[in-house]
């Protein structure tokens, strides 16, 4: 009897073990075909552009801070495509310096310069930035809140922010031109040191059919404004052209891209 008890024992338990292998052979891969399958619907499909903060806080100011008041505002590209600014605005009273013209890899951060012409009155300070980018979210807005008050405290100092390159053109636009007008076309791009450090053009180069002529060898002081000069090879036929050109500077966004364009017509 003791003999048939221990076998019924032994048959059960491994009777439980062999259910429990099935269980486990079964279900555990469709589990990780399921966890599989929510991480990759998770992942991103495309440039995304994340703030590091979501609103930018001035704190309380006082009327002697309001002569400049100026601000970085940085941001990342958390996607797995790059992310390209093609605008950045602010709203009234609020201008932008500086903001990369460069594709920004997965991963990737940014800033964007601002500078803010607030009211000599005690008033509450509510602002906008918006970006247009092609990130998953074309359009993003970012809102900046303080106070301004006659206090005597005065807040913290705004940190430098380097040397800041303008180009006085968003774009250069060459207008309309005709065929006997292209012999020897040149242009003249008019930027400005905008930051609180010197400004170095470390390489300016032109694209296809465009050559520099002439650009600042020496640091633009801040405040100063300069001149690159170009020749460009136009096609001489009726058609549009657009030509580019390259700069590596000492600033955050080190890489610029310029853009000129025309029309070529029929004499």
């Amino acid at each position: 009897m003791d003999f048939i008890r221990t076998s019924s024992k032994a048959l059960i338990s491994h009777s439980a073990a062999i259910r429990f292998l099935l269980i486990f052979f079964f279900c555990v891969p469709s589990l990780w075909k399921v966890d599989a399958a929510e991480t990759e619907n998770t992942k991103p499909t495309g440039a995304v552009l994340e703030f590091a903060e979501a609103a930018l806080d001035m704190g309380t100011l006082t009327l002697a801070d309001l002569e400049l008041f100026q601000r970085k505002i940085e941001f990342v590209n958390s996607g797995d495509q790059p992310l390209i600014l093609s605008n950045v605005r602010g709203c009234c009273g609020t201008r932008i310096t500086d903001w990369p013209r460069a594709p920004l890899m997965p991963g990737e951060t940014g800033q964007i310069a601002a500078q803010f012409r607030l009211a000599a009155r005690p008033h509450t300070v509510r602002r906008t930035i918006t970006v247009t980018s092609n990130a998953t979210e074309p359009t993003k807005v970012h809102r900046i809140t303080g106070t301004v008050s006659e206090g005597e405290t005065a807040a913290p100092a705004a940190p430098m922010i380097g040397p800041q390159l303008l180009f006085l053109e968003e774009r250069l636009d060459m207008g309309s031109l005709s065929t006997d007008q292209i012999a020897g076309l040149e242009a003249r791009i008019d930027i400005e040191n905008q930051g609180d450090q010197p400004l170095v053009l470390r390489t300016v180069r032109g694209g296809v059919r465009t050559r520099v002529i002439e650009w600042p060898q020496d640091p633009l002081p801040p405040g100063e404004r300069g001149a690159i000069l170009l020749q460009l090879d136009v096609e001489d036929h009726p058609h549009a052209f657009s030509q580019h050109l390259f700069i590596i500077a000492n600033t955050e966004s080190q890489r610029y891209t310029y853009r000129i364009h025309g029309v070529v017509e029929s004499p």
